[in-house]
């Protein structure tokens, strides 16, 4: 059994693919940034999302996360317009106090824990360059509770 770090890391992780579904953006892989360091190791046939910069603080009665979601689009989005067309779309959706289902917190076997709210934080980062690749984030907060079961 998993706990709320696992927990909610990896329910941000579905909240990418189930935008990227919702939105019918193809063409996109969820990705986990924290997890490569190093541009070469971006997988190069395919436009990205997925979280970065991670961190979560235990507030006793919440829990407070706060990471960017980014999005990294391949070489060939010479004009940034699926990158923008993405982060308008993740901006659009992720209004201070939004919740709900898309915003669920599942845990590993499959059993909804709580719900992500948004924190009145939300920002849409620079745009910025790896060698060759645009990207650009929405770093967020969020507010949740979390269901400890017996």
């Amino acid at each position: 059994m998993s706990g709320p770090y696992a927990d909610i890391n990896r329910s941000l992780a579905a909240y990418c693919n189930k935008f990227l579904t919702r939105n019918s953006l193809t063409g996109f892989e969820v990705f986990d940034f924290d997890a490569h360091t190093t541009i070469n190791e971006l997988p190069g046939d395919k436009h990205l999302i997925g979280i970065s910069d991670y961190s979560i603080e235990n507030q006793k009665d919440m829990y407070l996360i706060t990471c960017v979601i980014a999005v990294c689009t391949l070489s060939t989005d010479k004009n940034i317009t699926v990158l923008r067309d993405c982060i308008d779309k993740l901006f659009t959706e992720l209004k201070p106090g939004a919740t709900g289902e898309n915003l669920a917190i599942v845990d590993s076997n499959g059993i909804k824990r709580g719900y992500l709210t948004v924190g009145g934080d939300v920002l849409a980062l620079p745009i910025g360059r790896t060698e060759t690749r645009p990207f650009q984030g929405i770093a967020i907060t969020f507010g949740a509770g979390y269901l400890e079961l017996p």
